[in-house]
């Protein structure tokens, strides 16, 4: 127990009720960030958290507490006290007793405490936001999150403190009438590199004015993705640093030739993670598969479908013969006609793969998929739905490319 380095705090789930949210894997504000497995604690009192856990762990670097109950003043201040070297932290949703508002004062020993941390992650809609002036000037990575009632004041208090120190922000926030005062603010943070936005819709009028020159790793998770400015137009700079583009979108639909056209001004990309959780068909499929067989520079590529898509030969010709500087290819799910899928797959890779490695993650069947024979350039990931989780035949687990393993 001294040496673990990790630690995930949560309340249990009620009887019975499966949330996918709350699975190890997607936990915390930032969702890509994949906890261990054995790092997560279940608890719905914070003093067991404080009294009887935190005494024993004094290695521990990186803390995440979720809807727990019983806090006090003095219960933040003991995190500091007992964790001399925290460096990650994460606060969604603590309360006292009564559901009552923890006092300012409490965060405020708690920051003056933690002067080492590093990542700080935050979500309490009903609290006076002002405390957030507060955060540590060593924090490099920030994880807000905005709903409704997140006023741009808020957001002002912590670029005013953090304007040069934060390098990662994931800004998550929910559409309405202050947001182009809030994206006024984000582009102050200067030394910005990393950027993760999570909206219901980002228009690009608001967008562009993102544009960080340091910027390298950009991430955004869009309901729709029908980008455009108030007068219809359709303009954006160009990402000339961004070396790394993830691309989630949630549901709703997708303007081919706007996401064709976005996809354009990102000259450098050498990563593209693309996650669609909405049904793909032709011709829309075919349309979007070509933008990104445009990108001649990508070195990896990531592809995840939450429905069955159509990976036809021509599907993987028009990507692999396009991308001849691409090394990594990784494709889920994949549903049905998985030796089909695979077969196609070899025989392109033998025309045009040249170094190229490819992983399909594979869900049906277990004894069925694994009779499917491949090649030393291709790797396949088998549903085990008794781990829940990707697993080669050896039992190694598959590496979820919208994820990120941080922690």
């Amino acid at each position: 127990m001294a040496s673990r380095k990790v630690l995930v705090v949560r309340t249990p789930l009620p009887y019975g009720i499966i949330d996918s949210s709350y699975t190890p894997a997607n936990f915390a504000m930032d969702e890509r960030i994949c906890f261990p497995r054995n790092a997560i604690i279940k608890t719905k009192c914070a003093d067991i958290l404080l009294n009887q856990i935190l005494v024993s762990l004094p290695n521990l670097t990186t803390l995440c507490i979720h809807d727990l109950n019983g806090f006090n003043e003095e219960n933040l201040h003991l995190i500091a006290d007992r964790l001399p070297n925290l460096r990650n932290l994460w606060l969604l949703g603590i309360y006292s007793s009564d559901f009552s508002i923890i006092p300012n004062r409490a965060f405020e020993m708690l920051f003056d405490k933690l002067n080492g941390l590093q990542t700080f992650g935050f979500f309490d809609d009903c609290r006076d936001h002002s405390i957030l002036s507060r955060i540590p000037i060593s924090v490099k990575h920030l994880l807000l999150y905005g709903d409704l009632r997140f006023p741009v004041r808020t957001l002002n208090y912590i670029v005013d403190r953090l304007h040069n120190s934060v390098e990662k922000l994931y800004f998550k926030y929910s559409s309405n009438a202050q947001t182009q005062g809030l994206f006024d603010c984000l582009r102050k943070f200067r030394n910005l590199n990393s950027l993760y936005l999570c909206s219901h819709n980002l228009k690009n009028s608001k967008f562009a004015i993102l544009h960080h020159e340091n910027l390298n790793d950009l991430s955004v998770s869009v309901h729709t993705f029908y980008w455009k400015n108030d007068d219809n137009s359709f303009t954006l700079p160009q990402f000339t640093n961004v070396k790394t583009l993830s691309i989630h979108i949630v549901h709703g639909r997708i303007n081919t030739t706007r996401f064709k056209t976005f996809l354009a001004h990102f000259p450098a990309l050498q990563i593209l993670n693309f996650c669609v959780d909405l049904p793909l068909r032709n011709p829309f499929f075919q349309r979007i598969m070509k933008a990104i067989s445009s990108l001649t520079s990508l070195k990896e590529l990531n592809l995840k479908f939450a429905f069955e898509s159509e990976l036809k030969r021509e599907f993987f010709h028009l990507l692999i013969s396009n991308l001849l500087s691409l090394r990594i290819l990784r494709i889920g799910i994949v549903y049905n006609d998985h030796l089909s899928v695979v077969t196609n797959l070899i025989n392109v890779m033998q025309e045009f793969g040249g170094q190229l490695k490819a992983e399909l993650y594979l869900l049906g069947n277990l004894e069925q998929t694994l009779g499917i024979k491949t090649n030393d350039n291709i790797e396949l990931y088998h549903y085990h739905t008794t781990r829940r989780g990707y697993f080669t035949f050896n039992f190694e687990r598959g590496h979820d490319f919208m994820q990120r393993n941080e922690c």
